[in-house]
């Protein structure tokens, strides 16, 4: 039974009985974990103090065989950023992060690059970044990195171009749909040329972070990742 030292992101928390809690651990190295902290909620040298939701800790986890729940031995809080629980928009940009991340990976499938995606924009949030234009900039790597990303310029049915304007685009497809494509269905979203373009340069330039996103663009574009987001949150079986 292998213990394991990594950075985590807190996810969910459960309270177990009255000192224990079961957590959700977005770990750099090993995925998301779920763990029994026992006593976190009491005095206890080993944990820092009950373990907050968007912090980032310091654990030391002792893996179990399959089927039974790990155990979180050691808890060092290394960041609470309290920046983001200075403001409702930003709060609840953060748990929509959290959300995300524990609705969308399956457990024990490490994904650095979106640890540290979720980490940089847990940090954005803090100092004060806007949270919907952070949204859209963490949902466009995460879905790059779990190979979930929507097609934006072929479509995502036959490999067609898609219209030039406006283009139908349909999350359970996987992106945009070319006219013939999208006469077969009917109340597909629709994307103007500008969102689409926004989207591409995000999943495309090697520095997402320097790609501007124009206000008014901001929730269309977070529409599209979110709708993607639900489409293949609901395909993976329950955990």
């Amino acid at each position: 039974m292998p213990e394991f030292l990594d950075r985590a992101l807190v996810l969910r928390r459960w309270d177990f009985r009255e000192t224990s809690q079961v957590l959700a651990l977005f770990t750099r190295s090993r995925g998301k974990v779920r763990a029994l902290a026992k006593g976190i909620k009491r005095k206890n040298p080993k944990f820092s103090g009950p373990a907050d939701l968007l912090a980032e800790a310091e654990v030391l986890i002792l893996t179990r065989p399959r089927g039974a729940m790990a155990l979180l031995l050691e808890c060092d809080l290394l960041e609470f950023f309290p920046g983001i629980r200075a403001s409702r928009r930003r709060l609840l940009s953060g748990l929509h992060l959290a959300r995300t991340l524990d609705r969308l990976l399956a457990d024990e499938e490490p994904h650095p690059d979106a640890f540290d995606a979720a980490r940089e924009t847990l940090s954005a949030l803090d100092a004060g970044a806007p949270p919907v234009e952070s949204l859209v900039r963490f949902e466009t790597t995460l879905l790059k990195t779990l190979g979930f990303a929507p097609s934006l310029d072929r479509c995502a049915r036959c490999g067609a171009p898609p219209p030039a304007g406006v283009a139908p685009y349909d999350p359970a497809a996987g992106g945009v749909l070319c006219a013939p494509c999208a006469e077969a269905g009917r109340g597909f979203a629709r994307l103007s040329p500008s969102v689409r373009q926004t989207l591409l340069s995000l999943a495309t330039f090697a520095r997402p972070e320097r790609v501007r996103i124009p206000a008014a663009e901001a929730d269309a574009c977070h529409a599209v990742l979110d709708a993607a987001i639900r489409h293949h949150a609901g395909a993976r079986p329950p955990l």
